[in-house]
């Protein structure tokens, strides 16, 4: 692959818009039919989404992470409790029973055990989280992060395309980002976290509240 060649970055700036499409598609109706759908055994509860389609790196087949924000996530644990293992089953039971709207395709437990269906209108397949917040603040300093240097972008979209080409497809999404945000940090194109956290104070942990 030369990456001198004028073809590379047509194509590669093609990927990278139609990235940011996605990202600025927007999932409301996504996240306003689940809320319904769960709304008998989950009242009022937040959903949010993140991963790479909210990130601006997906492509057209990419899945939508949600995480449905449930009461006692605020402490990060490394073993789900019997609680988890109750709402995980709460949560296939609701899809179910909604099947106009979605279809069931599998469940894992876990670390981080989730919930993977395909919304019907969209047909975009999602993976739902409900056991851990932290995924999504750590999503959202990646996210901060990659929109402070537009160039990242660029960058963890060709590491995707290189790693599928050469058959890596046990890397995780985020360790492209944390790569390349690395990389950024020590040439001098992105600050350090450190940096980013001076002067204010922790939400999330012993140290602070937890983030609601």
């Amino acid at each position: 692959m030369d990456l001198n060649s004028i073809n590379f970055w047509e194509t590669l700036k093609k990927k990278v818009d139609e990235a940011v499409t996605i990202k600025k598609r927007g999932y409301d109706q996504i996240l306003g039919d689940l809320k319904k759908t769960l709304r008998s055994n989950f009242p009022d509860t937040p959903i949010y989404a993140f991963g790479s389609r909210i990130m601006g790196i997906a492509d057209a087949d990419s899945d939508l992470d949600i995480y449905v924000h449930l009461d006692g996530n605020e402490t990060y644990t490394e073993n789900p409790t019997s609680k988890v293992s109750q709402n995980q089953v709460k949560i296939i039971n609701s899809i179910k029973m909604d099947s106009g709207n979605w279809k069931f395709l599998d469940s894992h437990g876990g670390v981080c055990p989730i919930v993977i269906v395909r919304h019907i209108d969209s047909d975009i397949q999602c993976d739902i989280s409900f056991s851990k917040k932290i995924t999504v603040d750590q999503n959202n300093l990646i996210n901060y992060i990659v929109d402070l240097q537009p160039i990242a972008r660029y960058m963890v979209i060709y590491l995707r395309g290189w790693a599928q080409i050469n058959g890596l497809t046990k890397f995780r999404g985020y360790i492209f980002n944390l790569m390349v945000i690395f990389f950024l940090q020590i040439r001098g194109k992105l600050p350090s976290i450190k940096d980013l956290q001076a002067d204010l104070s922790p939400n999330f942990g012993q140290l602070g509240k937890p983030n609601l």
